[in-house]
């Protein structure tokens, strides 16, 4: 499901742990959080998120909105022409919708042509979240304010659905009296789609989370990944023996016979994950102090709501300090455990990783929209293709410089003087010991478009290594390259700090083969030995 979340987090600093274990538990692909309190221009990353704020007018801490966007959302920000504490982007998830994220403080003098061209300037379908401080009966509140008849005008002029079911959002600390100025609106044509609810626990603010869940579907699949710590490996090999025979090396594409033939064993001995790609990873430091410690405090906030005496004020305040202060220890703790595990044989991919998230260095951007010739493109097949043709174009020689071209034509009509019988070291058949050296060089790097893994090769018995080394042979010897070797997967980096909607500021990495790149490496380490031990190489 695409899961929004709209709360009004009042501090989000103070909060920020719950609003992660909030997305931990709902898996949403938007947050929309509210009363933020953060200085102007000041934003916390949220992991897996992209991050869009608006502040309060002045220099004060208060109010503001911030909008998160998950990374495996495609979107584009809409630049908004409005004093309004407010922020919006048009996203693609099944169909293309706009989201806006508002927030109106009470003692803001909001007029109803304020609200009008925010409205006019979201392309539909949109949904609006937000606490607009508005109080009618429309939407469950016990009063109706001016603000709530204003917001009642808009939804008529306009032809708006309200999303709301009448649950209160909203429990006054002093009185200990109920409302609802939390509000969710959208257009006529998605008012089926969403499904509005309130999350049971105030979380540490004092107004309940707003869970919209929609069948807005992704039509991606989940990606898959092998299970290499289910795996079983007794099983693997000796099916390799029995299956992986010399008689693939004779077939007429070896390589795709061999490649099959693994495949099918990996699937019957490794399972696979079904990870969702917007699923966020766990907490480290959530533990069963963090969540006993959360149980009390929603037990006290239902004792609470049913009997707001003083004494139960006074028992619900202390359990939600408790709470808050132990999972900031916990969170302290893990941390100190992190550092405390480092050692020399740390590998630098964890140690780097754990560094910026101490510098709070923003990951790399999500995938966006892109604009052609002035004009937004939103449909994620027609995305793919522009990419694609965009690095092609940039990476073919004629995107290269005429007085570049010039000199590579004239460099290659110079005849190149080489001449060989063949009987060279660096012509002979490769020998085990290459393969086995190229093998445990390699690392634990993404997969190509035939599946196969690293680890599936580190783990071949002798008989298959074997075959594996014949297959290479008839390669290196014949010169015939595999056709399915020339296939990647193209994964798009958008390059930091440029317009992530014109479509040459993305850098392509290519996702080949492994059993590819354990050639290349075998060839890699034959040459440089060659242009080493000849003193060939340029100092």
């Amino acid at each position: 499901m695409t899961n929004i979340i709209q709360w009004n987090v009042r501090g989000l600093r103070a909060n920020f742990e719950e609003l992660r274990l909030l997305c931990n538990q709902y898996n949403p692909q938007i947050v929309a959080v509210q009363e933020c309190q953060l200085r102007k221009d000041n934003i916390i990353n949220l992991t897996g998120f992209s991050g869009l704020t608006k502040s309060s007018p002045g220099d004060n801490a208060t109010g503001g909105v911030t909008l998160y966007i998950h990374k495996s959302v495609l979107f584009s920000e809409i630049q908004l022409d409005t004093d309004l504490q407010a922020v919006a982007v048009r996203v693609s998830a099944k169909k293309t919708l706009t989201v806006c994220n508002i927030y109106l403080p009470p003692s803001l003098d909001v007029n109803f042509s304020d609200l009008e061209h925010l409205i006019q300037q979201l392309p539909a379908p949109f949904v609006l979240v937000g606490d607009l401080n508005a109080h009618s009966p429309l939407w469950g509140d016990v009063r109706q304010d001016s603000r709530g008849q204003m917001i009642e005008e808009l939804l008529n002029d306009y032809n708006l659905c309200l999303l709301n079911t009448g649950e209160p959002t909203y429990r006054h600390h002093s009185h200990h009296s109920f409302s609802v100025p939390d509000v969710s609106i959208c257009d006529p044509s998605l008012a089926l789609e969403f499904d509005w609810l309130t999350h049971k626990d105030l979380c540490g603010s004092d107004h309940f989370p707003i869970i919209l869940k929609t069948s807005l579907r992704d039509d991606e699949p989940a990606a898959e990944h092998w299970k290499f710590d289910r795996a079983d490996w007794m099983s693997f090999r000796t099916l390799c023996m029995s299956r992986l025979s010399d008689e693939l090396a004779l077939s007429e594409d070896p390589v795709a016979q061999f490649t099959n033939t693994l495949i099918e064993i990996a699937n019957q001995t490794i399972p696979k994950s079904h990870t969702s790609k917007n699923k966020l990873p766990k907490v480290p430091w959530f533990n069963d102090a963090c969540k006993q410690a959360i149980k009390e405090r929603k037990k006290a906030q239902r004792k609470l709501f049913r009997n707001p005496t003083a004494e139960n004020v006074l028992a619900f305040k202390q359990l939600k300090a408790k709470a808050r202060h132990i999972i900031k220890t916990q969170k302290k703790t893990s941390w100190q455990n992190f550092c405390s595990s480092l050692t020399s044989k740390t590998k630098p991919k964890t140690v780097w990783k754990a560094i910026r998230k101490i510098k709070g260095k923003k990951s790399t951007s999500s995938l966006g929209h892109l604009k052609v010739n002035g004009k937004l493109l939103t449909d994620k097949k027609q995305i793919a293709n522009l990419l694609a043709s965009t690095i092609s174009k940039n990476s073919s020689s004629q995107h290269y410089s005429p007085k570049f071209q010039a000199i590579k034509k004239q460099h290659e009509k110079k005849p190149v003087k080489f001449t060989s019988d063949n009987t060279e070291d660096y012509n002979q058949p490769f020998s085990m010991l290459e393969l086995k050296q190229a093998l445990q060089k390699s690392n634990d790097s993404a997969v190509g478009p035939d599946d196969i893994h690293y680890r599936l090769l580190t783990n071949l018995p002798e008989s298959s290594l074997t075959l594996l080394l014949t297959v290479f042979n008839s390669i290196w010897e014949s010169g015939i390259f595999p056709p399915s070797w020339r296939e990647a997967t193209i994964v798009a980096i958008p390059k930091p700090g440029k317009d992530p909607s014109d479509p040459n500021n993305y850098r392509p990495i290519a996702l080949t083969s492994c059993l590819c790149k354990t050639m290349e490496r075998m060839v890699n380490n034959r040459l440089m030995w060659v242009l080493e031990s000849k003193g060939l190489l340029a100092s």
